[in-house]
């Protein structure tokens, strides 16, 4: 049986402008690998980058009921995907839990792969020369014909709604700007094509390109 991690990140970025005083927004996950090699490619992408707040290792698939019992406990704090709006006494929580059920503390050791993750990969590299931009290699808004001040659906539960604030890729969510991918990796926990999970008009933003600009 395989061992894993199960691991508390956030990103300063990242946060629920809702949430109650003297909460961040934290993401509860589990992997068999690193969270360096899971938020690296990430972190290139956001002003701010992950922070690792503790890890705890198992010696076999003990951490994917520990990842359930987590998520089942703090389900009335979720807010989207496997992000929640915890506290410090509830963190406190969470890391007895990996401790009862036998995790080990393994913070330091995954602070050092990631620095070292980091460092490997942000060695020059040869550049490619990059295709010429097409009308269909950088969707916007524009490109599909939606105006600012639209209103879009979240197609996985359409009471989520986000409004357009330019003819680009920027909308409002919860009273701030984000693109909507990042909306999207807000609501899943993970990074996604924005365009592929918001509707308009009922119909998929991404098969909106799809029909308009076909291969």
């Amino acid at each position: 049986m395989g061992s894993g991690t199960v691991y508390v990140v956030h990103n300063n970025w990242i946060q629920n402008p809702d949430a109650e005083k003297g909460c961040k927004t934290y993401k509860i996950g589990i992997t068999t690998k690193s969270v360096g090699t899971r938020y690296y490619g990430l972190d290139l992408k956001m002003p701010s980058e992950f922070a690792c707040d503790f890890a705890y290792k198992f010696d076999n698939e003990q951490y994917k009921e520990v990842e359930q019992k987590l998520h089942k406990f703090l389900n009335q704090l979720n807010v989207g995907g496997e992000w929640y709006d915890l506290n410090d006494d509830t963190l406190e929580v969470v890391h007895d839990v990996c401790k009862q059920n036998g995790g080990e503390l393994i913070t330091d050791d995954f602070e050092k792969e990631i620095a070292g993750e980091k460092k490997q990969r942000r060695r020059p590299t040869k550049v490619k020369k990059q295709p010429k931009e097409t009308e269909t290699s950088k969707t916007t808004f524009k490109k599909l014909g939606i105006k600012v001040g639209t209103e879009l659906v979240y197609k996985n539960n359409e009471a989520i709604k986000v409004k357009t604030v330019d003819e680009k890729n920027n909308v409002k969510y919860k009273g701030k700007t984000f693109t909507i991918s990042n909306v999207s990796f807000q609501l899943m926990g993970y990074n996604t094509n924005g365009y592929k999970y918001f509707k308009y008009n009922g119909k998929v933003l991404d098969d909106i390109k799809r029909k308009k600009y076909p291969n």
